[in-house]
């Protein structure tokens, strides 16, 4: 996910995209951006759930993750624009 931390940047018009460790090996992707009426932010989670669906209760060694990198980027760039007004 950390190359397309500046596709994302670019994309959403965001002024800060920040990467933050989350506890268990998950993270928090969380954009921030201005407006007239003040900064805003949007982040999301990315747990293990999330990243692994189902199999995430399994054995690690088994663990699959359920889409590329680029469509979670892609996705969370829809998150954002959607809450800009902007889809």
């Amino acid at each position: 996910m950390g190359c397309w931390v500046d596709t994302i940047r670019r994309g959403v018009g965001a002024t800060e995209l920040e990467l933050a460790d989350a506890p268990d090996g998950e993270f928090i992707l969380r954009a921030k951006w201005k407006t007239k009426a003040g900064e805003k932010v949007h982040e999301h989670l990315f747990s293990r759930e999330h990243v692994f669906g189902r199999t995430a209760a399994g054995n690690p060694l088994a663990f699959r993750v359920q889409k590329r990198a680029c469509d979670y980027a892609k996705d969370f760039m829809r998150e954002i624009l959607a809450q800009r007004g902007a889809l």
